[in-house]
């Protein structure tokens, strides 16, 4: 249900960095009883979050900016591995996502992938992706959290900051501000306050824990950079006649960056460009996605709006453990889950993969205590599904800075793609199936090697 608006009073804040105006909404928090989690981000991830946490508070409250993204129609992969584990989460949702429209295809029996002129796929291998753009997605997930009486939205709002206790050692409530009709801060507005007992910094790429972290003077993370800053080019296509529609799904790599084509509901296609220099005001969406790499892919495709860009961030990742110095630092009641911990190259993003395996660690580690939660722990339980992803992302990360090892690697790699066992052993892991050390057992090592040399 919608968040009302109830009768506010004035309080002081907790902290000196935020306003003594701030309104409080006479949401019941820890002070009164009754336990609150506060969800940042109303996209997959914090919906994912919300419905980890049922049956763990008394109330679900999601801040969502409620604007509509530029990357709504982008593809969400629901890789292979996280099948089961969103089972878990979510029992039925994988059944219930096909059956509102999102494609399954074969991880290489419909897909292609280019690499430096060589193209690997085209054998089936048994493991089964579903691409849905990210509108539909967070349109099944939130059909699960409607009716749910723990469960409100507050749209229109961004949180700009915690609230600590008198300790300033648990989270107290968040601080929100408004936001005008364009997604813009509304700086004539007064602050509100919220209690909370439980803060999940769900907001993916938008994630601000760090800044949080700095207004309270605390340490902040380290974060750790994964490649480029990469700027994105969508637009959707749709083809009259079926047989002229694209036979499989194409992700063709190179080192100025990629350009992928990605089926989701509706008899769509997603053509996307991702350019890893950026984009000069010379730059023309509709020229990259016409005369790019997927041209000859797209020549009898009917183009439904305009291309759209956004510079989406450097792909990276959040390291609470050792940036901010002690074990068990930062403020109890306090994490992050999904692209906020973890963001990735957005034409080949295992980012929900991640935010599902966070989410079902959320829930069962709140089934503990949740006090206990701090971001340096969080971190720690969450790291296992966030560095499987990172090593599986990395064997097509073209960036020239990479080590001797890992470039033999990906020549070795490049060769496999005319072997279609070592071939499908690399989908395997890229799906999130086997973990990236298979590809390194001496048998298939070896293999690789001569491979290579071949």
């Amino acid at each position: 249900m919608l968040l009302a608006d109830p009768t506010a009073k004035v309080i002081r804040g907790a902290t000196s960095k935020w306003p003594a105006t701030a309104r409080r909404r006479g949401l019941q928090g820890s002070g009164a009883g009754a336990s609150t989690a506060v969800i940042v981000g109303g996209g997959p991830a914090g919906l994912l979050a919300a419905l980890a946490l049922e049956g763990r508070f008394e109330r679900r409250i999601v801040i969502e900016r409620g604007q509509p993204s530029c990357a709504a129609e982008a593809p969400a992969l629901l890789f292979a591995g996280c099948m089961a584990p969103l089972e878990d989460l979510c029992p039925g949702l994988p059944a219930e996502l096909v059956a509102a429209g999102a494609v399954p295809f074969d991880a290489s029996g419909d897909f292609r992938w280019t690499q430096r002129g060589r193209t690997a796929g085209g054998y089936r291998t048994g493991i089964e992706v579903l691409a849905v753009s990210r509108r539909l997605l967070s349109q099944v997930l939130r059909r699960r959290l409607d009716g749910q009486p723990a469960v409100e939205f507050h749209r229109g709002s961004e949180v700009v900051g915690l609230d600590l206790d008198d300790c300033r050692d648990c989270i107290r409530g968040v601080f929100l501000r408004p936001l005008d009709s364009y997604g813009a801060r509304n700086s004539g507005s007064d602050e509100t306050w919220i209690g909370a007992d439980l803060v999940v910094d769900a907001g993916g790429h938008r994630g601000q824990s760090p800044e949080w972290l700095r207004h309270l003077g605390l340490p902040m993370p380290e974060e750790r950079v994964l490649g480029r800053q990469i700027a994105v080019t969508i637009q959707v296509f749709r083809w009259r006649r079926p047989e002229q529609a694209p036979s499989a799904a194409l992700l063709v790599d190179a080192p100025g960056g990629s350009s992928a084509l990605y089926p989701i509901e509706e008899g769509r296609w997603v053509a996307m460009v991702g350019a890893r220099s950026g984009f000069d005001s010379r730059f023309d969406p509709g020229l990259a996605i016409e005369q790019g790499a997927l041209a000859q892919s797209l020549r009898h495709g009917e183009a439904l709006g305009a291309a759209r860009s956004w510079r989406s961030v450097r792909p990276s990742r959040l390291d609470f453990g050792g940036g901010m110095g002690r074990a068990a630092s930062g403020p109890a009641g306090f994490v992050a889950l999904g692209a906020s911990l973890a963001a990735f190259d957005p034409l080949f993003d295992p980012g929900f993969s991640v935010s599902v395996a966070t989410a079902l660690a959320l829930r069962r580690h709140t089934g503990e205590d949740y006090r206990l939660l701090r971001p340096a722990r969080w971190w720690r339980r969450a790291q296992p599904a966030i560095r499987r992803a990172t090593r599986a992302a990395a064997i097509r990360d073209l960036d020239p800075a990479e080590g001797q090892g890992q470039r033999l690697l990906r020549r070795a790699l490049a060769q496999a793609v005319r072997r279609p066992a070592l071939g499908a052993r690399v989908f395997r892991v890229w799906q999130l199936v086997d973990r990236p050390a298979g590809l390194l057992l001496p048998a298939l090592y070896g293999s690789l090697l001569e491979a290579a040399r071949g």
